[in-house]
């Protein structure tokens, strides 16, 4: 039976903590990956099954009554709605889809590498644009409904919803972490 040196079981020590990290990192990328996708499935399922476009009318025309009154019908309405309401989702599942790479990128260790700093800035982008998407989505999504009627209506919507307000700051907070991960970089 061999004793081991001090310096051995460190590093014995180290490669399992690195294992552990290893591991934790690809199973972050795992778990974002099948969370975007299956969230996307539901989604866009509730638009292939027709729930989708109602539930969207009957809200805004519960806010908006011109709605109510303007002729809300045919496949260009109902694909214009689509695209808008998909636009503001598109950023959002992105951005895990980025986060996703990014973690899979951070399991090999290299934490000042160039891709990981832009992967980590492009994401912090698209989440600040799905935090403050919803106040243009109204805008269009009112619109959309009475462009065909007689008087169509323009909304300005402005603010942001608490998780809106949340997910700006830590988008902001991901972008600070990467132009200090660039700074830290270039200082080396």
């Amino acid at each position: 039976m061999a004793i081991e040196t001090g310096a051995v079981y460190q590093t014995k020590q180290h490669s399992a903590a690195l294992t552990r990290i290893r591991i934790l990192c690809v199973a972050v990328s795992i778990l974002l990956i099948v969370c975007s996708v299956a969230e996307a499935w539901y989604m866009l399922e509730s638009w292939f099954s027709g729930e989708a476009f109602q539930d969207i009318y009957e809200n805004y025309a519960r806010f908006y009554p011109a709605i109510a009154h303007a002729s809300v019908g045919g496949w260009g309405i109902y694909i214009l709605t689509m695209a808008v309401d998909l636009c503001g989702f598109i950023p959002y599942y992105l951005a895990l889809v980025l986060i996703a790479l990014l973690f899979y990128k951070l399991r090999d260790g290299y934490i000042l590498d160039d891709s990981l700093i832009r992967l980590l800035k492009a994401s912090s982008l698209l989440l600040i644009v799905d935090a403050g998407f919803p106040a243009i989505r109204d805008t269009l999504q009112v619109f959309i409904f009475t462009a065909s009627s007689s008087h169509p209506v323009l909304v300005l919507t402005l603010g942001l919803s608490s998780g809106g307000i949340r997910l700006f700051i830590i988008a902001m907070g991901l972008y600070a972490i990467a132009l200090i991960l660039r700074q830290f970089k270039t200082s080396l």
